[in-house]
């Protein structure tokens, strides 16, 4: 019973303890937010914290001398303890950079109004695992951190943990916050990332492993030529460089555009083969020139007056029409649809699909306005709102007439596309009539029914002529190119 309450006891002087370090803490807090920090009041609290770490651990190990399961809790307040006595430490070095400063510049203007200032934090830059970054983070690392015998292995460690993010970071959460584990840090980084072998061929993969420029812009040959350029100075750096004229070419001319090599190679004066370098200084030219016209031409846009006197809108249409140089919807080929031979080979219902598959103007076949809004003609066979092209009769089938003539001499048609014969006028009943009389085994064969003029044998081979004739209408039509 009386272990019960002692163990109550201290565990109730162990939160005062922890009360005085979240209360340190918070102090430390007001400072860094301020900007105004004197060396006086930050030893204060370094003392402050130090006296109730050591009466703290003495309390914790007469805990845990009584129930072990407390251990645990142990490690949490040592955590606290590194993280607190790390924040102040690099105060601390902070401060003291910054007197440093101030009496180095104190015979200047500058550097009496800088003595109140504070100096801005060391900034390095983060590594995230990607193996091409690797050897520019830690010569800057190593340059500003490691090398700087002001600061503790604690604080280069705490600035090493703040630089690393993603796989980087991951490597070394394991390691607690302390002096000897810097080293160990630092050992397990070079030895997962600080691979020669990777980080030349992880270069070598950015550069032939770049998307082919399908579209010359200023800034993708500008993207192009930056990674390309950052590529080869690391692989420099790295002792392997490429040196090679021919490869270099190779890899600059296999990722641009057809229509650049053939202007760039109209610039060289014999058959040699030039330097890769003659090639991205003509690039960086080209793309400075286009730059710089792009820029002039909007200035020019955006001095010039607005003209008051705007054309219609048709007249408008058709000036964008003419330097657009229209594709043609059905070939794909430069030219109006109108125009297109593909197109006039079809059957007035499929040029009708066609020309609203291409959202087109029925009546003109031309983009831009609506059918209630077309100015043009209407169709030359029937008058009618669309384009002569697009006539349809018989069911929607191409107007066609076929004359064959019988041995008798009498001429017939073709049945309309449903099977049905047309219907017959009163004139072709009385020829039918009198074919029947005349064909009568009671009518003497010197004697002929009297026919009239209308049904005529002559009267009907003149008409079939004239109908077959007809037929010639609608390909004669598709020559025309206007409604």
């Amino acid at each position: 019973m009386a272990t019960g309450n002692e163990l109550t006891a201290l565990r109730r002087r162990r939160g005062y303890c922890i009360g005085h370090f979240t209360r340190l803490s918070k102090k430390l807090d007001e400072i860094e937010q301020s900007g105004r920090s004197r060396e006086s009041e930050l030893i204060q609290i370094k003392n402050r914290l130090e006296t109730y770490e050591t009466e703290l651990r003495a309390i914790q190990n007469e805990i845990v001398s009584i129930d072990e399961e407390e251990s645990a809790r142990g490690f949490e307040i040592a955590d606290e303890y590194e993280r607190l006595e790390l924040r102040l430490t690099t105060q601390l070095s902070n401060l003291r950079l910054t007197t440093t400063s101030q009496s180095t510049n104190d015979e200047s203007a500058a550097g009496r109004e800088s003595a109140s200032l504070k100096l801005p934090e060391i900034r390095i830059p983060t590594f995230d695992g990607t193996l091409e970054n690797w050897q520019s983070f830690y010569d800057s690392f190593s340059s500003t951190i490691d090398q700087n015998k002001q600061l503790t292995p604690v604080q280069k460690f705490y600035h090493l943990r703040s630089a690393l993010t993603g796989r980087a970071a991951r490597s070394i959460q394991s390691l607690a916050i302390t002096e000897s584990n810097y080293a160990i840090a630092v050992d397990v980084l070079k030895e997962k990332f600080d691979c020669h072998r990777q980080i030349c061929m992880r270069h070598l993969d950015l550069l032939f492993d770049y998307p082919k420029i399908v579209k010359e812009t200023p800034e993708a040959i500008d993207d192009f030529l930056e990674t390309f350029k950052i590529n080869i100075q690391a692989l420099e750096n790295l002792g392997d460089p490429i040196t090679s004229d021919t490869v270099l070419l190779k890899l600059l001319t296999s990722k641009l555009p057809p229509a650049i090599i053939r202007k760039w190679q109209c610039t060289l004066p014999d058959k040699k083969l030039p330097s890769y370098k003659h090639l991205i200084d003509f690039l960086q030219t080209r793309t400075n020139g286009d730059r710089t016209s792009s820029a002039v031409t909007a200035t020019k846009r955006a001095s010039e007056p607005p003209n008051r006197q705007r054309p219609s809108a048709p007249r408008s249409h058709a000036f964008t029409t003419t330097l657009e140089s229209p594709v043609c919807p059905d070939c794909r080929r430069q030219h109006e649809l109108r125009n297109c031979d593909v197109f006039k080979a079809k059957s007035p219902k499929e040029c009708l699909d066609t020309a609203k598959r291409a959202s087109l103007c029925t009546n003109c076949l031309g983009k831009g306005h609506a059918l209630n809004q077309c100015s043009a003609g209407s169709c030359r066979i029937c008058r009618q709102r669309h384009h002569t092209y697009l006539h349809q009769e018989h069911g929607h089938s191409r107007l066609r007439t076929r004359v064959s003539r019988t041995p008798s001499g009498r001429s017939s048609s073709d049945r309309s596309s449903n099977g049905r014969s047309p219907p017959s006028s009163p004139t072709s009943r009385s020829s039918h009539r009198s074919r029947r009389a005349s064909a009568s085994p009671r009518t003497s064969p010197r004697t002929s029914p009297r026919t009239s003029p209308r049904t005529s044998p002559k009267r009907v081979s003149r008409s079939s002529r004239t109908t077959a004739s007809g037929s010639n209408i609608s390909p004669n039509l598709k020559q025309l190119g206007e409604p």
